[in-house]
């Protein structure tokens, strides 16, 4: 249990990290390119909260595909 319990801390503290980095380099990005920096934000945000969804389906795609072709593969033969 404790084991849960460290590793659980290891990624909050990652999360943490990334929040504070991702902050950083969106108000770099948003002077460089003369963007509000509330801009900036929701395109950050609205492009790390759809990127596990779209791994997820792009596996799943994935993965029907090669089920599909070891089906046809084994109806052919």
């Amino acid at each position: 249990m404790l084991l849960v319990w460290i590793e659980f801390l290891i990624v909050a503290a990652l999360v943490v990290c990334s929040g504070s980095r991702l902050a950083y380099h969106s108000e770099v990005i948003a002077e460089k390119t003369g963007m509000s920096r509330t801009w900036v934000g929701v395109m950050l945000v609205t492009t790390m909260t759809s990127l596990p969804e779209l791994l997820t389906g792009a596996s799943a795609v994935d993965a029907i595909y090669v089920l599909n072709a070891y089906g046809v593969f084994v109806l052919e033969t």
